[in-house]
């Protein structure tokens, strides 16, 4: 048996040849899946978007849908028939079997409820009678306190907008673990975290699974997956494609797929490989210059809070960035990283300080995380990509079309895509859109604020590659802001660690990485799962 699981040998969960399919879909979502899981055991499910990984999740706790249509040779949860169960008797199930931990816990979280009550409400709703009210509030502190929120007992009457996003994704697991369940469904649990807060996240999931509890952890991130997992099921368009011990699966993977997802993971060991190639093919040469190109000096920048005091977003803040340079920023949410952006783009002033841009107005551009929010939802991609172009004007309606076509090539889109909407379009493509509306105006610095964090990781990959590409075909100096150092490590000559509205730590990016001088590096480096420890073993 792994050291990783004390599982007993009855399963507590037994999926056999499982199929969801959904009206007018022309495949099966889920497709004759397989799956135990025993007490005591983490079980991890990754693939990307559209695999199928959520529906299984969600199908385990019978929240598939209406639109759902779900078949099993059988389907056993914690010895009960769930082919069987009644809406009423999967109300029954997850109040006492199964728990659900969904990716985003504010929007899980009832935002005009305190936290305590949250947690209270599922003690009633599923001990009902049990507990009476002051003994559920001494409970939910006890639940609060036993997944590692600091000071329950102040905790416990927060609102959700109060806590950070690592303490919010805390009160969703206390809630989700209120009636003490079997098995709990963790969809994505620790995407789009910081990396001290990911690492907090997945030590409780650990502790949980010494507990006994049983987990089905859902995730595209294979670091995550091989922190904690004892075994792994790969999925691609509904179907398990590789299933078998993490240590089996990631040291030693059998399926192609498989071995595509693992070279696309950005780290030290791809910095100078293309991610989106299987063949170690090596990342365009480029050598950024010594002109600086985007700079900010001492800059400050406050907000008020509560009370009539005032917070730092940044306190005296020095960046250069140079001519072809990808200069990587890095820390924990409320470091100050997107103020420091904003800043540079012009978008809000500083306080006090200094920035020098480039002398055209559009010479500096902006790659946001969503980029779906930023365009126009009336526009097709051609009208989203020849925007600036139509703000500098002296450009023709053919010399834009022809303008579009070009930027859309070199982006990795074809031109036919200039007649769709962006949201017909995937997470990937969207994001290239958004890069390809940026080099309109031919710019000579490109802001990146989280440009992949939401993404698959083959789309990550290339969406990466190009914005390398870029930077050596175009001479582009690149801003990249990120809380994923893998992804920092891979792209950035240099980098900036920010805490706190201060820049603790900078310089050449494998000096930091390699040999951090600052506490707080060491402990943001510290909190990084690696990948390779558990495919080695």
């Amino acid at each position: 048996m792994s050291a990783r699981t004390t599982a007993t040998t009855e399963p507590l969960v037994t999926v056999r040849g499982l199929t969801v399919t959904f009206d007018g879909a022309a495949r099966p979502a889920v497709d004759g899946l397989d799956l135990m899981i025993h007490r005591g055991e983490i079980v991890a499910i990754v693939g990307e978007s559209g695999s199928g990984k959520s529906v299984t999740a969600r199908t385990l706790v019978g929240l598939a849908g209406d639109a759902a249509h779900v078949q099993a040779e059988e389907l056993t949860i914690d010895g009960a028939d769930a082919r069987r169960l009644s809406d009423r008797g999967w109300r029954r199930i997850r109040g006492t079997s199964v728990g659900l931990v969904l990716q985003d816990a504010l929007v899980s979280l009832d935002p005009l409820r305190r936290v305590g009550a949250e947690v209270g409400e599922s003690l009633r709703r599923t001990l009902p009678g049990l507990l009476a009210r002051g003994r559920r509030r001494a409970r939910a502190i006890e639940l609060l306190a036993q997944v590692g929120i600091p000071d329950p007992a102040d905790r416990v009457d927060s609102y959700p907008h109060e806590l950070s996003g690592g303490l919010r994704q805390r009160a969703l697991i206390a809630s989700a673990l209120a009636s003490q369940p079997a098995l709990l469904v963790a969809d994505e649990p620790t995407t789009a975290l910081d990396v001290t807060v990911q690492a907090q996240i997945l030590e409780l999931l650990a502790q949980l699974r010494s507990d006994g509890t049983a987990l089905l952890l859902i995730s595209h991130d294979l670091a995550v997956v091989a922190a904690v997992a004892s075994r792994i099921l790969v999925m691609r368009d509904g179907r398990v494609l590789e299933h078998g011990p993490v240590e089996q699966v990631l040291g030693d993977p059998q399926h192609d797929y498989t071995r595509r997802l693992l070279a696309a993971v950005p780290s030290a060991a791809s910095r100078g490989v293309r991610l989106s190639s299987t063949e170690a093919t090596p990342t365009a040469e480029r050598t950024p210059g010594e002109r600086v190109v985007l700079a900010g000096r001492d800059l400050v920048r406050t907000y008020p809070t509560p009370g009539g005091g005032t917070r730092h977003a940044l306190a005296g803040v020095d960046v250069e960035l140079r001519e072809g340079e990808v200069l990587g920023v890095v820390g924990e949410s409320g470091s100050g990283k997107s103020t420091l952006a904003r800043v540079l783009l012009g978008l809000v002033p500083a306080d006090s300080g200094e920035v020098t841009r480039p002398e055209g107005r559009l010479d500096v551009q902006l790659v946001a995380q969503d980029p779906l929010s930023s365009f126009d939802p009336r526009y097709t991609v051609a009208e989203v990509v020849a925007e600036p172009l139509r703000s500098v004007g002296g450009t023709s309606r053919a010399g834009r079309r022809e303008r579009v076509a070009e930027l859309l090539a070199a982006v990795g889109l074809d031109a036919a895509f200039a007649t769709r909407h962006p949201r017909t379009l995937s997470g990937g493509q969207r994001q290239r859109v958004a890069i390809a509306r940026a080099l309109a105006a031919d710019p000579a610095v490109i802001v990146a604020d989280e440009p992949v964090s939401a993404l698959d990781v083959s789309i990550q990959a290339q969406v990466l590659d190009l914005l390398l590409d870029l930077a050596a075909s175009r001479g582009l100096a690149i801003l990249f802001i990120s809380h994923d150092l893998g992804v920092v490590h891979h792209l950035a000559d240099r980098i900036v660690v920010m805490k706190d509205g201060e820049v603790v730590e900078h310089g050449d990016v494998e000096q930091v990485f390699h040999h951090p001088s600052h506490p707080y590096t060491q402990r943001l480096l510290q909190a990084l799962p690696d990948l390779r420890e558990r495919a080695a073993v």
